[in-house]
């Protein structure tokens, strides 16, 4: 296996176990796998395909165990927020032509447009989805107001896991030679 595939593919591991253990609330490496994936993974399919994999198969597990008074029955995808705003933030690096040659401060800025999109994105799906808030301009604000702690875990996490990721990332280069994109 290259070994660019095989650090995407451990992404997906990664997330998925990630989420398993316990941690802050919103304090995962989902959002900095995302952006990974869309900077190192090509077409453009497989680098949402990657957190998609890995928050499907953990949404799977922890909505119909730990979060099953959340939900009425089995439940197979949870928040679409979440998903919709994983593929935004998977299409981000590109959309921005952040590559892994980019500079730490087009690094940073992409990994703090990353939460901020995930934030936006996911907290508007849960607004128009849970039935929690009222669907009017102050249901959403409401919302938004709620989720700032979630937030701020997001953010912090992300730039953090994605400055390891970025060191793997570059550490892998070294070992191995020129990373290539993943060409599925």
């Amino acid at each position: 296996m290259r070994p660019t595939l095989f650090a995407l593919v451990s992404l997906v591991f990664v997330g998925f176990f990630a989420r398993m253990v316990p941690h802050p609330m919103n304090f995962t490496p989902i959002v900095a796998m995302t952006l990974l994936a869309g900077v190192y993974a090509k077409p453009r399919w497989l680098a949402v395909a990657i957190p998609f994999a890995a928050m499907f198969v953990s949404n799977l597990v922890l909505n119909n165990t730990i979060y099953a008074a959340y939900y009425d029955g089995f439940t197979i995808l949870g928040n679409w927020g979440i998903y919709v705003s994983l593929a935004v933030v998977a299409l981000l690096p590109f959309v921005v032509k952040a590559t892994k040659g980019s500079s730490l401060g087009k690094l940073t800025s992409v990994g703090i447009g990353g939460a901020l999109v995930f934030f936006l994105v996911s907290n508007l799906g849960d607004w128009m989805s849970s039935g929690m808030y009222p669907l009017n301009a102050a249901g959403l604000l409401a919302c938004y107001a709620a989720g700032v702690p979630f937030f701020i875990n997001t953010l912090l996490s992300t730039l953090l896991f994605g400055g390891i990721g970025v060191a793997v990332m570059k550490m892998i280069d070294v070992k191995f030679g020129k990373l290539q994109p993943v060409k599925a």
